[in-house]
């Protein structure tokens, strides 16, 4: 061994190298899919009192919340129509630059009003 150079044991080369992370990536379409009624029920009853923060901080109410409204949207029901625009307004500003504030606002407006068409339709699918 050279003098002065750096003597390498295996325990301590092995804390050096970290192990490489592999995250999982899910399918949230199928996640959302695969929902039984029951799980459905659920994840919309703690979206009725959740703030946007709230949503923002789990990924599945936050991923229920837009397949749902988007799902709302496609089937048109009565009462709806405020909720229709809403989603317009934040799928146009998706991808724009400098609209992030912009977007926030709208997504927040339109939180409220899926908790309203909720409160106020209880037995939607």
């Amino acid at each position: 061994m050279v003098q002065g150079a750096p003597s390498a044991t295996p325990a301590l080369a092995a804390e050096g190298s970290a192990a490489p992370v592999t995250v999982a990536k899910r399918d949230w379409v199928a996640w959302y899919e695969d929902l039984d009624e029951r799980e459905r029920r659920e994840i919309r009853d703690r979206l009725l009192t959740m703030t946007p923060d709230d949503v923002r901080e789990d990924a599945e109410a936050r991923t229920f919340f837009f397949f749902h409204v988007d799902d709302l949207v496609e089937e048109a029901p009565p009462g709806t129509r405020r909720l229709t625009e809403l989603h317009n307004i934040v799928s146009t500003l998706r991808g724009r630059e400098g609209s992030a504030d912009d977007r926030r606002k709208a997504v927040h407006f339109m939180l409220a009003e899926y908790q309203a068409y909720l409160r106020d339709n209880p037995f939607v699918a």
